[in-house]
């Protein structure tokens, strides 16, 4: 085989390389925006269900077992009444930051994804921190919270 022809073989396997690349990277890509959408439309949803009334069991029903065996049902009732009387319900998101942990999937780990809502209720302001969890195609919530540190606003690109 002549030169000539080594440099043929050569391009066509770096346009095919190229190619095969660009396509993965594409596809990455494209499964990680579906992931993301599905899970802040999971975690929109879920605000809006739990906060609307500080609702105890909308949590526990889009709760991972984890969670539920983590958290009383009694504190979480406590909380939420708390909540309730220094919030009240809510009015609307004002801000939704966050997103899937697509690449703790790759290395065959559960998908996360982290989330701060911040939102306004009737008697003030809030941020609710979210960490769901996907198990086959179904969101749940592994972790809740009222507040964020500033240091989970800024690690998620939120300011303030």
């Amino acid at each position: 085989v002549d030169f000539m022809q080594k440099l043929k073989i050569l391009r066509i396997v770096l346009i095919g390389t190229v190619l095969a690349v660009s396509g993965g990277l594409w596809l990455l890509t494209r499964d990680q925006l579906a992931l993301s959408r599905d899970s802040t439309a999971f975690v929109k949803d879920s605000v809006a269900a739990i906060g609307s009334h500080w609702d105890t069991a909308e949590l526990l029903q889009r709760a991972t077992p984890h969670f539920r065996a983590a958290n009383n049902e009694t504190d979480l009732r406590a909380q939420f009444a708390a909540a309730n009387t220094s919030l009240g319900p809510l009015v609307e998101y004002r801000a939704v930051g966050g997103k899937a942990n697509y690449l703790e999937a790759l290395a065959n780990k559960p998908l996360t994804a982290d989330y701060i809502v911040r939102a306004t209720f009737a008697k003030g302001e809030a941020d609710i921190v979210i960490q769901a969890v996907r198990t086959g195609s179904t969101w749940r919530i592994d972790s809740f919270s009222i507040g964020a540190s500033p240091e989970m606003r800024a690690l998620l690109g939120m300011q303030g």
